[in-house]
């Protein structure tokens, strides 16, 4: 690629010869040489530039929004050439939009070398990104040429939503199964791997639970006896309608909606539970039960990925999905403060699923100041098994969910 300065020189050079054309002036034409030779020398060392360069890049496979880390880039030259003028970019899509590429200048690169270079990346928004290519622009000594070689090597980052402390919520013994730890563990006979003790064989026992060499020492058939112990189920179900996305850029129902889903996913099974999350965007969105600690990396990735794709209204999707929330569990629903269909499946699944609620209800106002308030969030289902939280934006979350 011809630079500016280029064409400012052969502009030069063509105005020289036609000068020594009309005149026949020797000088000119000695002028003209020069101008000639150093076109020719830029242009032969323009031919060796960038030539056997690579690059590579390490970063963080996963980071959390709003964190900054720190990408490390290494370029290296196997040519025995030097370089001139090299500028490394590297496009980094998890930042802000003015802040996405970033740049570093060597105005000499000696044969052979390696240059390691670190640059910050802030995380700003959560979602799947992939960092990447590689950019490099080079010119051969005077500037007279350029050269841009991209490298299409990309790194995945996956950006987590932030999650915020939650402190106290809520608990219902209706919506449990009993506990394995704590006060309200009880013994009875069943069939998980928690042994308990030993009693005589009964009918219904089966052989797997025969223990046989205590059989053969009391002369008569004994069997292990399990406790039956388990957790409190939580399915926390989100609303991925198009329409009901309000707000923007991160100030929006559906990034509230996911930072809430992801920091009450991690109060509950940091206590044992077990969680789901359920949605429908352009397709179903289900990570089932789970409550090992991999099970909360598991959801963070699927929140990172969610986009409010879906044609189905919270309602609609929640009949399609309801054979995923189990009976006598704990049920959370992240929905507007205007949607009246939710709360009349809300309220079928409190009497036929025998399901407690929480419902946190996105004051829509507040995320869109097109829409005037209204008292017409406030649900029509009473009972001691719901806690209703209303959640505004730009309010503290932190704060809302600490009492």
């Amino acid at each position: 690629m011809i630079t500016e300065r280029a064409k400012l020189l052969l502009s030069f050079l063509g105005i020289s010869l036609l000068l020594a054309w009309l005149t026949q002036l020797e000088l000119i034409y000695f002028i003209c040489a020069i101008l000639v030779s150093i076109l020719a020398i830029s242009f032969l060392m323009f031919q060796f530039t960038l030539v056997n360069l690579t690059c590579s890049r390490q970063l963080p496979i996963a980071a959390y929004e709003e964190e900054t880390i720190k990408v490390k880039v290494v370029l290296r030259k196997y040519s025995i050439f030097p370089d001139y003028f090299i500028q490394l970019l590297d496009n980094f899509p998890a930042e802000h939009e003015q802040g996405r590429e970033k740049r570093m200048l060597f105005p000499f690169l000696g044969g052979r070398a390696v240059i390691n270079w670190e640059y910050e990346g802030y995380c700003f928004k959560r979602g799947e990104y992939w960092v990447g290519p590689f950019t490099l622009i080079g010119a051969d000594p005077l500037g007279l040429f350029k050269k841009i070689k991209i490298i299409n090597i990309s790194s995945k980052l996956t950006v987590y939503p932030e999650i915020f402390s939650i402190h106290v919520m809520p608990s219902f013994l209706k919506g449990m199964i009993t506990p394995r730890y704590g006060s309200q563990t009880i013994r009875k006979s069943g069939d998980y791997e928690e042994f308990y003790s030993i009693r005589e064989y009964r009918q219904e026992d089966g052989l797997r639970k025969i223990h046989w060499p205590l059989s053969a020492k009391h002369n008569q058939l004994m069997v292990r006896h399990f406790e039956q112990s388990g957790s409190e189920q939580v399915t926390i179900a989100l609303d991925l309608n198009k329409e009901s996305n309000l707000g923007k850029g991160k100030e929006t129902t559906l990034e509230y909606a996911i930072r809430i889903s992801a920091s009450l996913s991690k109060y509950f099974l940091d206590r044992g539970a077990t969680v789901q999350i359920l949605g429908w965007s352009d397709k179903p969105v289900i990570t089932l039960q789970g409550r090992d600690p991999s099970h909360f990396f598991i959801i963070l990735e699927t929140l990172a990925q969610i986009e409010a794709n879906g044609y189905y209204p919270l309602d609609k999707a929640l009949m399609e999905l309801n054979h995923f929330i189990p009976p006598n569990s704990t049920l959370i629903v992240i929905a507007l403060d205007r949607d009246q269909e939710i709360l009349k499946s809300i309220e079928s699944f409190i009497y036929t699923q025998n399901v407690s609620l929480i419902d946190v209800l996105l004051m829509t106002s507040s995320f869109d100041k097109n829409i005037p308030e209204s008292s017409l969030y406030l649900p029509r289902v009473k009972s001691q098994d719901i806690k209703i939280y209303h959640i505004k934006c730009k309010e503290n979350l932190e704060a809302s969910f600490g009492s």
